[in-house]
């Protein structure tokens, strides 16, 4: 197993829709041109999920009943792969509630062999991980009012907006986030206004709470070999107010079969001066940047 890690550019977010072009003569007639066009045309699925394209270009509806799908990939034999995630229950199944007592965040797959007209029952992307407890670091830890925080009782380990990719001989790497530590995070009982600076100047510090932090996890579905790749778990309370991670992730593979896979992380340590027009006294912060890792199983 090998990969390699670097920081990119801050996160952005692209969003893409895939679609079919149809072939065309190379006649230039128009004539002919036109009726080429007419019968691509009419080649189209008349069920194309209601997306207005341009002349050439058909699409097909593989699926209507998935829930929220989060990524879809065809392989070069035909074969669709989808993920998403889920509550579902420590004890098996969905979650009967919205609720994370006896339940968790799960990523799922299915896989269809027949272009969406039936797919496999949903199974677990990162079966181990989904099967594992959170490790805690960092307890007991005394709160400013000297009081204890331990450790919080075990939980399974939550897995979230996972990528899904094939290269063109078939092999299939799928990635998501996974929740597998917990350690202590002091809060911030009184932020300097306004809001913008008090995200990185704290007046007075508040109590410790339990925190879940993040590593980012590819797996190999050929091999069935699965890795975390984050260097070190992501602190998700690092800017944006402490109650938002980006979730601009994803995975592509070449035709070495080599993966590569982004995520956002907050491991890189900046100095800040300037920051959403306020001056700072040069400030070491971890911000949000999204990085990327590259290799195979």
């Amino acid at each position: 197993m090998s990969f390699n890690q670097s920081f990119v550019l801050p996160t952005a977010a692209i969003a893409l829709i895939g679609c079919v072009k149809t072939e065309r003569t190379g006649s230039t007639d128009s004539t002919a041109a036109s009726s080429t066009q007419t019968v691509s045309s009419s080649a189209c699925a008349t069920d194309n999920g209601g997306i207005t394209l341009p002349d050439g270009f058909c699409a097909t509806v593989f699926a209507d009943t998935l829930g929220h799908a989060r990524h879809i990939v065809v392989a070069s034999n035909g074969d669709v792969y989808v993920t998403w995630s889920s509550l579902m229950s420590n004890q098996g199944g969905l979650c009967p509630a919205f609720t994370n007592t006896g339940c968790h965040s799960a990523a799922l797959l299915s896989k269809s062999t027949n272009g969406g007209a039936t797919w496999s029952s949903p199974a677990l992307a990162f079966p181990a991980l989904d099967a594992s407890s959170r490790t805690a670091i960092g307890y007991p830890v005394t709160q400013p009012d000297r009081s204890t925080l331990n450790a919080p009782a075990p939980r399974r380990v939550d897995t979230f907006y996972p990528g899904l990719a094939v290269s063109p001989s078939g092999r299939v790497y799928v990635s998501a986030y996974a929740a597998d530590v917990v350690s202590p995070w002091q809060t911030c009982a009184t932020p300097a206004t306004p809001t913008t600076v008090g995200r990185i100047d704290c007046l007075q510090l508040g109590p410790y709470i339990n925190n879940a932090r993040l590593d980012y996890a590819v797996r190999d579905l050929t091999t069935d070999v699965a890795k975390i790749v984050t260097t070190h778990p992501i602190n998700t309370r690092y800017q944006f107010g402490g109650g938002f991670i980006g979730d601009y992730t994803d995975i592509a593979v070449g035709s070495d079969n080599t993966f590569h896979a982004l995520w956002t992380d907050t491991n890189n340590q900046q100095t800040v001066v300037w920051f959403y027009g306020f001056q700072f006294v040069p400030t070491p912060i971890h911000q949000q940047d999204v990085v990327t890792a590259s290799g195979s199983f």
